[in-house]
């Protein structure tokens, strides 16, 4: 008997590219078990209706959001990843960054679990002028400090 695992994740990540307000229940909704836990750097969600709450509020929020899965993975004991791309407007400006999300399934092939993880300090909170002066200034005290260029 295969591992359902590799085709459960196509079709999870299919559906997370095909993202859409008019589709978001019967796509992704139907992918997700009544008890998923979700994560990303603001959030930690319990339950299927919350979870796609999350998602009417980021259509809500942002224009034009899409990702773009841009690998996949399956690992052990039901677990697969997904490594993607995503674009969205903000105000008008262009955003985009990278991500990984850790997806767990069920035995019937609903994901119970997706944790999200990207870094919101470089992608998001360095572009508020106060606070992505201090994240510069921590980061370049914990950076490895750069060789000096020897003089000819």
């Amino acid at each position: 008997m295969t591992d359902p695992t590799s085709e459960w994740l196509a079709a999870y990540a299919h559906a997370y590219e095909n993202l859409e307000l008019n589709t978001l229940h019967s796509g992704l909704g139907s992918l997700l078990n009544e008890q998923i836990y979700f994560e990303d750097p603001f959030n930690r969600i319990h339950g299927k209706a919350e979870t796609l709450r999350l998602f009417e509020h980021m259509f809500a929020t942002l224009q034009e959001p899409k990702f773009t899965v841009l690998d996949i993975a399956v690992g052990q004991n039901g677990n697969g990843y997904l490594y993607w791309h995503f674009d969205f407007l903000f105000r008008q400006k262009k955003q985009q960054f990278d991500g990984m999300s850790k997806v767990l399934f069920d035995s019937e092939g609903q994901v119970r679990s997706h944790i999200d993880y990207w870094d919101p300090a470089k992608h998001l909170y360095s572009q508020f002028p106060i606070l992505g002066s201090l994240l510069r200034l921590v980061e370049q005290r914990l950076a490895l400090p750069q060789k000096r260029q020897a003089r000819a």
